[in-house]
């Protein structure tokens, strides 16, 4: 499932925070506000912004890593490389491009 993961791990970066993507430009805007505040408290807010951005790449980052280096013992020979159906690749890309292209 290539796609599949491919759109799997291009979310997973937009919920980082990596630039360019939708997460990144979110969580810029609001750390840019909490500075313009600055108040001890959006600054907490920036820390907290911070703070998920770590906590989701932590959980989200190895099920990339596995994804792209299954390790030594995985059985190469049993894998069978299929896509799901086209309804379900449709449903699959089209948020990703919707939330990339806005």
């Amino acid at each position: 499932m290539p796609v599949t993961f491919l759109t799997f791990s291009v979310g997973s970066l937009a919920l980082f925070g990596i630039p360019l993507l939708p997460g990144f430009i979110s969580k810029w805007m609001l750390a840019t506000a909490a500075m313009e505040a600055g108040s001890i408290v959006a600054y907490l807010g920036i820390g907290a912004l911070l703070l998920s951005a770590a906590l989701t790449a932590g959980y989200l980052l190895p099920i990339t890593v596995n994804g792209l280096l299954p390790g030594a013992d995985y059985d190469y020979e049993r894998l069978v490389k299929r896509e799901p159906g086209r309804l379900m690749m449709i449903r699959s890309i089209s948020p990703r491009l919707n939330s990339a292209t806005a």
